[in-house]
């Protein structure tokens, strides 16, 4: 996204060049100081031809005033229709009949994939003609390996946010939302260069799937390749481009209403600003410092901020241990829409942490995160409609959300989903598919998924039977201090 600020003149006028930076300080320190009109840019594209559009969260956020410009220059008004924070995405929708792109599942893409992105960069400097920018995947894992995002080779700017990233076909497989800044790297001598990131495809689908009215209306991938020998990129995005469009936010002035605080924008940026100095203080253990510039970030609304203060005071770092103090911290982040907050307070409803214990509050919290794509939140969500905790018992509900999560890495979900697999409970019994879900979660480490994974192997249900292989994964799982993997090891006389 790419933002243009208009400088307060009774601010500015007649003074020194330093005060404009001395404004940047007071804004970290929250002053009531407003003085921005502010434009800002970014990139989108059609998903169905009645007007959806896929965008990132953050080209949107903060605003209702949005409109978008096509291949032609026609501008249409278009209205916020789903946000998920924590992927940064946004679907937007405007009124008319646009040719949509098609979206293939992430899951189908490989390292050394080439990939190229159509978008808006600093369209004031560099125009509103569409831009391309090709390259190829560099890692199917994003910074520090998580696995939303794409790295990508691709270079990007401000204004690429929330356009498509595509294959050679030209089918979208992610969306764009960032490159390394600086500011993220610390203690490193040089800053990787062509180091970019996209969201990927499979949490777009999860955001689509939130809204009854777009599934049925998007465009399928091609069953087979489609792009013939002969055709060239240039051909490929001739076709592509007309679905992609520059985003106009508009943020209100505000000069005049100083007497009602600091706007959004505003506040947002000195919230930012601490965050970072909070953030950069949490990494190094320097717990007062972090403790001031965080509270003061999440006082002024940054999530997250508030997620890392309700951690310390749930793990006493720097301050008095109070799961009391870290639930109203992951309160504040959840309200506002962050789902791993939502997760981590379903979780304290849960257990009755911090919290009175109540199942319907942990399920309704487990679902916002879940309708976020929150892995965790899945597994928990399937596992209420699993036993009627919170909600009425939906053994059907349970197997769709723990598929969700299962699909997503979660080893628990992987259990749950494998142990239904071996029961037939909400599923035809497929023993194959049993041992498939338990494996993965075995392998992963975790201690349940071993322990039925060695049973299986025992028995001979769904894998060949081997008295070896099942004692190696009894092994590990008792390692673990799985009490029936100890039970089963003692059974055959192992210790």
């Amino acid at each position: 996204m790419k933002l243009t600020y208009r400088p307060c003149l009774r601010l500015f006028r007649g003074n020194p060049p330093i005060l404009p930076a001395l404004f940047v300080l007071f804004a970290a320190l929250s002053l009531p100081v407003s003085c921005f009109a502010v434009t800002g840019w970014g990139s989108g594209f059609f998903i169905t031809s009645s007007g959806y559009i896929v965008t990132n969260n953050h080209v949107v956020a903060g605003t209702d005033k949005v409109e978008i410009t096509d291949l032609h220059g026609k501008t249409y008004p278009a209205k916020v229709i789903r946000v998920d924070r924590t992927n940064d995405l946004a679907i937007i929708k405007a009124e008319g009949d646009f040719p949509p792109l098609a979206i293939a599942r992430s899951s189908t893409v490989r390292k050394g994939d080439p990939v190229f992105a159509l978008g808006f960069p600093q369209p004031d400097l560099q125009g509103v003609a569409v831009k391309l920018t090709e390259g190829s995947v560099s890692s199917l894992s994003g910074m520090r390996d998580e696995p939303h995002h794409f790295q990508i080779s691709v270079p990007l700017q401000h204004g690429n946010s929330g356009g498509p990233l595509l294959n050679s076909d030209g089918v979208v497989v992610g969306v764009v939302v960032s490159k390394l800044a600086p500011r993220q790297i610390r203690n490193v001598s040089e800053i990787p260069e062509a180091v970019n990131y996209a969201v990927k495809s499979n949490y777009l689908f999860e955001l689509i799937d939130t809204d009854p009215n777009i599934p049925g209306e998007l465009r399928p991938p091609p069953a087979a390749k489609s792009k013939t020998k002969d055709e060239r990129l240039a051909d490929v995005v001739a076709r592509t481009e007309p679905s992609v469009v520059l985003i106009t936010v508009n943020f209100p002035d505000h000069e005049n209403e100083a007497a009602e605080g600091p706007p959004r924008y505003e506040r947002d940026a000195a919230a930012m600003l601490a965050y970072q100095k909070g953030y950069q203080a949490y990494q190094n253990k320097r717990w007062p410092e972090a403790l001031f510039y965080l509270g003061r970030a999440g006082e002024l609304g940054n999530v997250d901020a508030q997620f890392l203060l309700a951690n310390m005071y749930e793990q006493g770092q720097g301050v008095a241990q109070s799961e009391v103090e870290a639930a109203r911290w992951f309160r504040k982040a959840a309200e506002l829409g962050q789902a791993k907050s939502q997760n981590n307070l379903g979780l304290m409803y849960a257990r009755g942490i911090g919290v009175a214990q109540n199942d319907v509050e942990a399920t309704k919290w487990f679902r916002k995160a879940a309708e976020q794509g929150h892995p965790s939140a899945q597994g928990s969500l399937g596992y209420s409609y699993d036993q009627g905790r919170g909600v009425a018992k939906d053994i059907a509900e349970a197997i769709r959300w723990y598929r969700k999560s299962a699909e997503q890495g979660n080893a628990k979900a992987q259990v749950n989903l494998g142990l239904h697999y071996l029961s037939g409970a909400g599923v035809v019994k497929d023993e194959a598919e049993a041992a498939r879900w338990l494996r993965k979660s075995a392998e992963q480490g975790n201690a349940d998924g071993q322990y039925n994974l060695a049973t299986l192997y025992e028995q001979g249900r769904g894998v060949g039977k081997d008295e070896p292989e099942a004692v190696s994964w009894y092994r590990k799982a008792a390692a673990q201090g799985q009490v029936d993997a100890r039970s089963a090891l003692r059974r055959k006389g192992i210790e």
